[in-house]
């Protein structure tokens, strides 16, 4: 009993030890977790509707990275001044983050890269002002790294036994909505058990760290595992540079992430090398830099022909400045023989945080590129319209698309100063509609990017148009294919697009596509007095044919209902606004009303209206697919 209770009160003491080591850093990891977990149970419309919801979103995001930075401080010294420079430097980046920060594409990357940093910074803190042996230093690097990776496991261990448990508690017991204590679970895994655990691993002098041999596990890790597959990754891409230079073809873009994922696995399998290294290997040490280096120009190559076409992106920047560092630190360690490992671990992280805080950072360098080639694209045609080139017509929504959702709409201000205002102020001038004021369902633009290609006079293009359109060209090359004409009905949100659903009692959605054939369609009846849905067994089966629509009740056919007609009357008609759009491409379709894409149906036993939404017809002028809602009142 008395053995338990000293083991109790060693834990109790390893853990006080602990939060007095890192009080400012363990605080930062319970305020990030405290936030959040309250946060996990909101629906999105709950956090929009929470007045407050920006700021404390903000908070949690610096409580996160405060973990890291105050840990790194406490590592270099024990000066309170340290701690005071760690708080004014998230006040300020508080200060520079716009007030909302959740639709910030680039922030992701800016994050991780800031974790990244200061988790470099956390294994050099103890040596900034203390030089030391290469081996030593990595001693206390591979202490922090397995550390860090034996508390994710152990929290992952956590976290499927707590989630188990939830799950099989709520089988036994029946609960409900137990699901949304998954994501609460996970952050106290990581915010509570993993940030302690993570800490309390490191040792209270780090520099006194004793210099163990590799064990027999860590041995065979580094000979059958990481250097089979940093042998694995250069077969690969030394195979793929020789198809460059033999073949004269051009690198693709995605060998720039590859390229940096074999360098930092060389680097790695370089570093855990260190104790291994002797007289009858040590001729191999600068094989792994000089395969870095010969790679750089690659990847320079790869970048040029991103860059040149379409300017900068804080990606493309980043990568570029990565490619430069290993450059340079690559013939660091290749020509000087004293080389250190600090070098890789204070440099790197300094450079990463210029490149995202700077008067040069991505973030400014991409902005300006982006702006610079929109003002040009949007040069090259004075009028432009759905005749423009379609080329021309992608690269300025995919321009305006990149700076809304990475800068920001600030950023389009100088370059289309009316439609930027327009769209801001496109709230107020619903709220004072007519429209609204009748109480019709009045839904604004969500996006920018559409909004802003149709004030410039066409409809946006995104990457996934682009590509099918290139696919359809390529495939024309050997084989010339008749394009489909698509027609829509069109949704004007700021009149009643909604349906009526008045003197129906069953609302059914149903559509047709040729290539799956015909299939039945359940939906739940609408309820006529209160027009919402309520949940009763299916009615009615719904069968849809190339050339009709059948319903049926059970075994019992209602009706057989005869769409071509309708059907080619809608693909006869000429519209005057979208003459010129037929047979332009598919994505281009010809808009119908509502009235005019609705067909009204009555027999002996049923009334139906049926509400096309799409249309589509092959090149043979056969239908391919349709889709819909029909209304049914049987009499």
């Amino acid at each position: 009993m008395n053995k338990k209770l000293q083991n109790i009160d060693i834990s109790a003491g390893k853990l006080l030890d602990t939060l007095r080591r890192f009080p400012v850093a363990l605080f930062s990891a319970y305020l990030f977790t405290i936030i959040l977990i309250p946060l996990a149970t909101f629906s999105y419309s709950q956090k929009e509707a929470f007045l407050y919801y920006n700021i404390i979103n903000k908070i949690s995001f610096l409580a996160s990275i405060g973990f890291f930075l105050f840990a790194t401080l406490r590592l270099i010294s024990r000066n309170y001044l340290l701690l005071l420079f760690g708080f004014l430097l998230l006040v300020s980046y508080y200060i520079y983050l716009p007030e909302n920060i959740s639709n910030l594409d680039r922030l992701l990357t800016e994050y991780l890269l800031i974790i990244f940093s200061l988790l470099l910074l956390m294994i050099a803190s103890p040596y900034l002002t203390h030089s030391t042996s290469n081996l030593k230093f990595w001693n206390w690097a591979k202490h922090i790294i397995f550390s860090l990776l034996l508390s994710i496991v152990f929290g992952f261990i956590l976290f499927m036994g707590l989630t188990g448990g939830l799950y099989i508690t709520d089988n036994l017991f029946t609960l409900k909505d137990t699901y949304q204590y998954v994501e609460q679970i996970g952050l106290f895994t990581v915010g509570i058990f993993g940030s302690y655990f993570f800490l309390s691993q490191l040792p209270k002098y780090p520099r006194l760290l004793p210099v163990k041999p590799y064990s027999h596990i860590e041995k065979i890790f580094i000979k059958f595992i990481l250097t089979p597959l940093f042998a694995l990754y250069f077969i690969i891409l030394y195979s793929y540079t020789a198809k460059i230079i033999f073949l004269g073809e051009w690198p693709k873009g995605v060998v720039s992430v590859t390229i940096l994922l074999f360098s930092t696995l060389s680097i790695l399998t370089y570093l855990f090398w260190t104790p291994l290294w002797n007289r009858e290997n040590q001729k191999y040490k600068n094989f792994f830099w000089w395969a870095i280096w010969f790679q750089i120009f690659v990847l320079a190559t790869a970048l040029y022909l991103r860059v040149e076409p379409y300017g900068w992106t804080s990606s493309r920047y980043i990568i570029a400045v990565l490619g430069v560092w290993l450059f340079f630190i690559s013939l660091y360690f290749i020509f000087y023989k004293k080389a250190s490992y600090r070098a890789i671990f204070i440099s790197l992280p300094l450079l990463l945080i210029l490149t995202l805080f700077s008067p040069f950072s991505a973030n400014n360098i991409a902005q300006k590129s982006q702006q610079e080639r929109l003002i040009r694209l949007l040069s090259q045609e004075s009028n432009l319209s759905e005749e423009s080139n379609l080329s021309l017509r992608y690269n300025i929504s995919s321009s305006i698309e990149y700076l809304y959702e990475n800068h920001g709409i600030e950023s389009l201000l100088p370059i289309i100063p009316q439609i930027v205002i327009a769209f801001k102020n496109q709230d107020n001038e619903i709220q004072n509609n007519e429209i609204s004021k009748k109480g019709c369902i009045s839904v604004p633009y969500q996006n920018f990017t559409p909004y802003a290609t149709e004030k410039l006079g066409f409809k946006n293009i995104d990457q996934w148009e682009w590509e099918e359109y290139n696919r359809a060209i390529s495939n024309q090359k050997f084989k010339i294919l008749k394009k489909p004409r698509v027609f829509t009905r069109f949704y004007d949100y700021l009149e009643k697009s909604n349906i009526e659903v008045r003197g129906y009692d069953w609302l059914i959605s149903f559509e047709y596509f040729e290539e799956e054939g015909n299939y039945p369609k359940y939906c739940p009846p609408v309820n006529s007095s209160s027009e919402k849905r309520v949940t009763l067994k299916p009615k009615f089966k719904i069968e849809t044919k190339r050339n009709n629509i059948e319903i049926k009740e059970k075994n019992i056919d209602l009706a057989t209902i005869d769409i071509k007609a309708f059907i080619d009357n809608i693909i006869t008609t000429k519209k005057e606004t979208n003459v010129k759009k037929i047979h332009k491409n598919y994505y281009e379709p010809i808009i119908f009303s509502q009235k005019e894409f609705t067909y009204h149906f009555e027999n002996n036993l049923i009334i139906v209206k049926i509400i096309f939404d799409n249309i589509e017809v092959s090149g043979k002028k056969t239908i391919s697919n349709y889709r819909g809602t029909i209304l049914i009142k049987k009499k």
